[in-house]
């Protein structure tokens, strides 16, 4: 962002499989979230995700861990839909789906100067 001069992302789609945990949480490391406006991703529950491990219960948590993160920064929940399968944490569960796509708003992003009324 800072290389290509783009102080704010308005729309970010991410589908990265199994490492959206992972990616998730650097960007709330890193402060990265801050700079993005609405971020939709596919998030995926049938495996733990890249370097993700341990327990089922440690994966839930690390997982929402990596949610409350989101909302630490600002981050709302606009919009989920409900993908394929019945398999999370690889155990078939009956009112589960393995994906989910999210759609998630800034509610602390400053606005861009293009984006407001003249």
């Amino acid at each position: 962002m800072a290389t290509l001069g783009h102080p704010v992302v308005h729309f970010l789609y991410a589908d990265l499989l199994s490492a959206v945990w992972r990616v998730f949480q650097n960007w709330v490391e890193m402060g990265t979230l801050r700079r993005i406006h609405h971020l939709v991703a596919k998030v995926h529950l049938h495996l733990a995700g890249f370097e993700a491990g341990g327990s089922e219960e440690q994966v839930l948590r690390y997982w929402f861990s990596v949610l409350r993160g989101l909302w630490a920064l600002g981050r709302r929940l606009v919009h989920s839909s409900a993908g394929g399968g019945r398999s999370v944490l690889k155990r078939s569960v009956e009112n589960a789906r393995s994906y989910y796509t999210l759609s998630w708003v800034n509610t602390r992003l400053i606005p861009s100067p293009f984006l407001l009324p003249h």
